[in-house]
C-alpha cells in the first residue's frame, strides 16, 4: 500500500503540480504521518488536511457532549498542526439535515479555538446544507475560522458560484476548483471546462480576493461519460485544465 501511495503521489508531482490537499477519514496517525512525509520527500506542498466525510451529522448530535465524532476532530486538528499542516477542512453538517443547536455551537466554538491555539485554520466548506456555514459564521467570529470554497458544490447547490465569492469573498482561505452540470443529483467532481460553471468570471472575481493555489478536488468514476482510462491522461489533462484556469486572471 505504501508503495502504490508513493507511487501514485509521484505521479501527480511529475504531472506538473505543486501542492495536494490531503483527507483523513479512518488512517491511524502513523499511516497519515507517514502519507505527509512521502508528500513533502517527493516535493509537494501540503495545502490542507480534510477531515472526515463521514458522520458530519455527529457534530449536532445532542445525547452528549463529548461524542466520539467531535473527539475524533479534535485529535485530528492537534496532529495536523503537529505535522505543521496550517488548513483543517471541515464538513459543517452532513447529507441529512438537521436543526442548529446550542451543542453543536458549542463544539464548533471549542474547534475554533483550538485552531487558534495552533495558529491554524478552521475552513468550513459550502455544502448542500449551507445554512449551516452560515450560521456558525455568523455565531462565531475569530480570524481562523473562515471557509473552504467548492465550485462545484456552489453551483448545484447554494449561490452561484461568482455570487457566493462576492459574499464571502474575505473568508475564502482554500478552494475546491471542479465543475459540474449545476443538476440536483450532479455532483460529479469533473476536471474544469468539461461542464457549464463559466470559468473566465469565476477565476477574474476568485482571484481578486484569494491569492492561494488552484486546487482540484476531482472524482474520476462519478459520471461515466467522463472517465479517463488512463490514469496519466487523467492526471494531464487536470493540470492543463488548471493552466487554463489561471490564463483567465486578469
Amino acid at each position: 500500500m505504501e508503495y502504490f501511495t508513493r507511487r501514485f503521489i509521484k505521479k501527480i508531482k511529475n504531472s506538473g503540480f505543486d501542492y495536494i490537499g490531503l483527507y483523513w477519514e479512518d488512517e491511524s496517525d502513523n499511516q497519515i504521518s507517514k502519507l505527509v512525509t512521502i508528500c513533502r520527500d517527493i516535493g509537494l506542498k501540503i495545502e490542507a488536511m480534510h477531515g472526515p466525510i463521514k458522520d458530519n451529522i455527529l457534530i449536532w448530535d445532542q445525547n452528549k457532549y463529548e461524542n466520539d465524532y467531535f473527539l475524533k476532530l479534535k485529535h485530528m486538528i492537534k496532529k495536523s498542526a503537529e505535522l505543521g499542516i496550517e488548513k483543517f477542512i471541515l464538513h459543517p453538517c452532513g447529507k441529512e439535515v438537521t436543526s442548529f443547536n446550542k451543542i453543536g455551537l458549542k463544539r464548533f466554538k471549542e474547534l475554533v479555538k483550538l485552531c487558534e491555539s495552533f495558529n491554524i485554520q478552521l475552513l468550513l466548506e459550502n455544502l448542500r446544507t449551507i445554512d449551516h456555514l452560515i450560521y456558525i459564521l455568523e455565531k462565531i467570529k475569530s480570524k481562523n475560522l473562515n471557509i473552504c470554497f467548492d465550485t462545484g458544490h456552489a453551483n448545484v447547490w447554494c449561490y452561484p458560484p461568482v455570487d457566493f465569492v462576492k459574499k464571502y469573498k474575505d473568508k475564502i482561505k482554500t478552494v475546491h476548483i471542479n465543475d459540474n452540470f449545476a443538476t440536483p443529483l450532479g455532483d460529479y467532481h469533473l476536471i474544469p471546462g468539461e461542464s457549464n460553471i463559466k470559468w473566465p468570471q469565476l477565476m477574474n472575481i476568485l482571484y481578486k480576493y484569494y491569492k492561494g493555489p488552484v486546487m482540484l478536488e476531482l472524482n474520476n468514476f462519478k459520471l461515466k461519460e467522463k472517465s479517463y482510462h488512463s490514469l496519466y491522461k487523467y492526471l494531464k489533462s487536470a493540470f492543463n485544465a488548471t493552466q487554463k484556469l489561471l490564463s483567465y486572471i486578469k
